[in-house]
Parts: structure tokens; sequence; C-alpha cells
């Protein structure tokens, strides 16, 4: 019986972690990156400073925490995570003390950590980010008196994606997990090839990204909390 094959429409440099768990599935991943990290050198190079002049410091993905590379071992500050895998990254980095949502990956669920109440009123608070700022964190935080601060150390640069890969391959699932991934995918998908794309069954880990999936005709969009739920939940 052939392996179950999954469209992984992730940034380059998450995948090598994903097909790892297709692999332990028995699932075929299919590679399908749409974006490629850049990093910002002179910012990266810049940020243990604004470390160690914050109060505390958000971290919007592993991504952030892998690109920058420190050494957290010796930071006392608290590092706030947007979700469990940010979290591990930054327990990989040695950062002891690591405060995120184990539900929910967005900033409302941030906002609610019990970590808020025991900064200093006008806590300064670095934003560490890859051009996604985080409107909504940056607001309410300054509504609570912080001072939050966005510092961009990479961007996502879009790529072109391999429509024969696509087509010869034939997945039945797929994995994605931005909505500015749902965007790129669906602006590049040929047009022989919409209906298809349209009929894979998804895995997403949030509702905002469920609904942009919704929104380009998709009808099979399951909320899992992670790649390995949906493989699991799926497998034979």
């Amino acid at each position: 019986m052939a392996p179950t094959t999954i469209l992984l429409v992730r940034p380059a440099n998450r995948l090598p972690e994903d097909v790892a768990i297709c692999r332990q599935f028995g699932w075929q991943a299919i590679p399908f990156p749409p974006l490629n990290i850049v990093p910002n050198d002179d910012n990266i190079y810049e940020l243990p400073d604004l470390i160690l002049q914050s109060d505390a410091v958000f971290w919007v993905s592993p991504t952030a925490v892998e690109t920058a590379g420190l050494d957290l071992s010796g930071c006392l500050k608290p590092h706030i995570a947007v979700g469990t895998a940010t979290a591990k990254a930054l327990k990989k980095s040695g950062a002891a003390w690591v405060w995120y949502p184990e539900n929910g990956h967005d900033s409302e669920a941030v906002l609610e950590l019990p970590i808020w109440a025991k900064l200093p009123h006008d806590a300064r608070v670095l934003i560490v980010n890859g051009g996604a700022s985080r409107p909504h964190l940056s607001q309410e935080l300054t509504w609570r008196g912080f001072q939050p601060r966005n510092w961009e150390i990479y961007h996502r640069e879009e790529q072109a994606l391999d429509w024969t890969e696509f087509r010869n391959k034939r997945p039945h699932f797929a994995w994605i997990t931005s909505a500015q991934m749902v965007d790129i995918l669906f602006q590049q998908v040929p047009m022989i090839l919409t209906q298809t794309l349209k009929s894979l069954i998804y895995f997403t880990h949030h509702e905002r990204i469920a609904a942009a999936l919704e929104e380009k005709g998709v009808a099979q969009v399951r909320v899992v909390k992670n790649l390995a739920e949906g493989l699991d939940k799926y497998s034979v």
C-alpha cells in the first residue's frame, strides 16, 4: 500500500523537522516552501544589547529564536513565546524563564499570561519578529502602560513553487501555518490545478488560517494542535 502523501506548505527552514515527523508516521512528505527566511544581520548584531535594556522579551516564532542564534543561558529576563514550538526553541537556547500559552498560538493568548502582572508597570518589552510586527500586541501592551519595541531580525521572501512536483506526487493532505502562505499558494497555483488544490484536506493550527483557507474555497480544513496530531488522527 502506497504511503499517504502530504504537502508541507512551510518556510524552507521549518521543513526538515516536519519531514522527520511525517516519516515517523509513515507518510510521504512533499516539501512545498513558498517562503525563504532572510536574516537581517545588522539587527541580529544589535539584539543582545537590546535584550539587556529590556525588562522582557517576546519572540514571535521558533524561526526568530533560531535566526537570533543566541546563548540565552545567562539571561535572567522573562522570555515570552507565542506557543509551544517557540518555547521549545527558547529552552533549547538556554532560556531559563519562559512563558507561553499552551493553547491559542496568537497574541490574544499571550496577553492572558500571568507574566504581565509580574512586570513593572512601565516595563520595556522587546518584540523580536520577522517583519510581522503584531500590531494588536503592541497596542494592547501600550494601553496597559508598557513600552513595546518591535525589532525585525529577518524577513520572509516569496519563492516560486514547483507545481510539476505537485502534479506528479498527487498529495491527499496539506499542512500550512500562516494566512500569508495561504495567499501565496493560491496566487501561484496554475488554473488547471486550482480545483485539485482546493480538494485537499488541510491541517492548520489556528482558526484564522482555517478561515483564510475557507475563503479560497477549501472545503475540508482540520484545526489541530500540531502536525503530529493531524497525522496521528488520519493514520491507518
